[in-house]
């Protein structure tokens, strides 16, 4: 862990107030940009999480040079969006704000931090579609061509909305205001009704009609196929559903995460690595993806804190030594991310030539690196959680 410490604190000094894009160049360098997509947050989640780690106020300091950034990002006008390239906001303000501001918040209760996360619950509420109950994922994208896809978009729920919640139900206790907690605990039904499936496997998206709120049906984006189950959405489902439970107390939301979990874990490589999509193992290449692998860990944690299930703290030890062992980069001072062998979207789809050099595979993810560190910290025994 030293080595790893001193690591996040040489890029935080390097980086200089940028912020880490998903995959990195041949000489293990991140990618490194101004941000404004989904994961700008776990990258400053990681000084927080290393400041919990070791209560070194250097990576507070690290931390804070991104204030500005997130003062910026959370006001979400065109003007704003447009002149510094941001994405507009969508379901994803969860995992951007609460390894952030979140913790700035747990941490002193300030109301720069509080505002933050208000503004951000507001997107949220403001994207439910109160016919389906549920929250719109996305929006359309400036290079969206396909016209069915655009369509569709508009009645698109995705499992990892479920790590997005998290921050309506915090901030309906921090503003006494039920109507977050409603809102997130009607998307949540409505994810366990259509994207949960018999076996406890998952869909990686799932279509409504926007206009009656009707279901249509399940379909992959980042997966094998439509059918298939994508690794990281099925770890998205362990993590998210154990903290509905958390929040709700609806105990078929801590059923289901137990269940996924259990899916998760018997569909794992002979060296307990996730491959990216458990429907692609029986081809030729099945690449791995680590971010799944350290979601579930941090999710089966999760579970265990709550009821003290031992076979699932030991079920995420199991991932996190796969990690250590596999992906980990403590020993390459030159390598910046901590973990290795993600995979930034679809490998290939079910029937279709695998076309390698255009995706991201064998990568490093900024949420692998995250979420690994999350899951050490609730291994020594911390209790700060952030979502």
């Amino acid at each position: 862990m030293k080595k790893i410490f001193e690591k996040i604190k040489r890029n935080g000094y390097e980086f200089d107030g940028k912020i880490p894009r998903c995959g990195m160049s041949y000489d293990g360098k991140y990618f490194l940009g101004n941000g404004g997509g989904w994961t700008d947050g776990f990258y400053v989640g990681v000084f927080n999480l290393a400041y919990a780690f070791t209560g070194d106020d250097d990576f507070l300091k690290i931390a804070a040079r991104y204030d500005d950034f997130f003062d910026k990002r959370i006001q979400n006008t065109e003007e704003i969006n447009k002149e510094n390239n941001f994405l507009a906001l969508d379901h994803d303000v969860g995992m951007i704000f609460l390894p952030a501001s979140g913790f700035g918040y747990l941490l002193k209760e300030n109301d720069r931090d509080r505002d933050i996360l208000i503004k951000a619950a507001d997107v949220l509420v403001e994207r439910f579609n109160d016919k389906g109950n549920f929250i719109k994922a996305w929006d359309t994208w400036a290079w969206d061509t396909d016209e069915n896809f655009i369509e569709e978009k508009k009645g698109k729920v995705i499992i990892d909305s479920m790590m997005n919640i998290p921050l309506l139900f915090q901030v309906a206790k921090i503003t006494g205001d039920n109507s977050y907690y409603d809102v997130g605990i009607k998307h949540a039904h409505t994810v366990a009704k259509h994207i949960i499936r018999e076996d406890f496997s998952t869909y990686h998206t799932y279509n409504f009609d926007y206009k009656t709120g009707k279901a249509i049906g399940g379909r992959t984006r980042q997966g094998y196929a439509d059918e298939s189950c994508w690794s990281r959405g099925q770890a998205w489902a362990v993590y998210g559903f154990a903290l509905a439970y958390k929040y709700t107390g609806v105990t078929k939301f801590l059923e289901i995460s137990k269940k996924c979990a259990d899916y998760f874990m018997s569909h794992l490589s002979a060296v307990d690595m996730p491959c990216w999509d458990f429907g692609a193992t029986g081809e030729a290449f099945a690449p791995w993806d680590s971010a799944a692998a350290a979601i579930c860990a941090s999710g089966m944690l999760e579970i265990y804190d709550m009821d003290k299930s031992e076979e699932y703290r030991e079920n995420a030890i199991r991932l996190i030594k796969a990690l250590e062992k596999f992906c980990l980069t403590d020993d390459y001072d030159k390598c910046q991310p901590l973990i290795l062998h993600g995979c930034v979207g679809t490998a290939y789809a079910k029937d279709a030539p695998a076309k390698l050099c255009e995706r991201a595979i064998g990568q490093a993810l900024v949420y692998s690196d995250y979420f690994y560190l999350e899951s050490k910290l609730k291994l020594s025994g911390s209790k700060v959680r952030i979502f």
